[in-house]
C-alpha cells in the first residue's frame, strides 16, 4: 500500500477479489514523523498511523480490527538515526543491518514477537499491522 499512488483503490480491489467474508493482513511502515531517505529509496509514498490506514481501509469497504505497531524496540535509535540523516540522498537503512549489527537485532526482534503473541498491543513502533474485516 505504501508504494502504490492510490492506496484506498488498492484497498478496494484487494477487498474485490477477497473471497467471501475474507480477511486482509496488512503491514505498513508507521508513523509520517520518521519520514525520511529511506522511505524515498525504498519508494514509499506514505507512512501510516493507526488512524491514517483505519480510515483508508473504511474509505475502500474494509472494517479495521485488530491492530498493533511492531519493531517498536527499534524506534529509538531508527528514529535517531532518521532524523539525523532525513535530508541526506535516497539510501535505505536495511543496508545497514548487516553482520554484528544483526545480532543485537535479532534477539530484540524475537523478544517483541514474543509479546505480540501473548495479544500484546504495542502503542509505537517502526511499523503497523492491521486486521481489515469486510464492511
Amino acid at each position: 500500500l505504501e508504494h502504490t499512488d492510490d492506496d484506498v483503490q488498492a484497498l478496494r480491489e484487494l477487498r474485490r477479489v477477497t473471497r467471501g467474508r475474507g480477511r486482509l493482513l496488512v503491514a505498513v511502515p508507521a508513523l509520517p514523523r520518521l519520514w525520511s531517505s529511506h522511505d524515498v529509496a525504498a519508494q514509499h509514498r506514505r507512512r501510516y498511523t493507526r488512524r491514517s490506514l483505519a480510515f483508508a481501509a473504511a474509505q475502500a469497504g474494509w472494517v479495521a480490527g485488530r491492530s498493533t505497531y511492531f519493531n517498536t524496540l527499534l524506534l529509538p535509535p531508527m528514529a535517531a538515526v532518521r532524523a539525523a540523516t532525513r535530508n541526506r540522498p535516497p539510501r535505505t537503512d536495511l543496508l545497514r543491518a548487516s553482520g554484528p549489527v544483526s545480532l543485537v537485532l535479532e534477539p530484540a526482534l524475537r523478544l517483541e514477537a514474543h509479546m505480540l503473541r501473548t495479544g500484546l498491543r504495542l502503542p509505537l513502533g517502526l511499523s503497523l499491522l492491521m486486521l481489515l474485516e469486510p464492511r
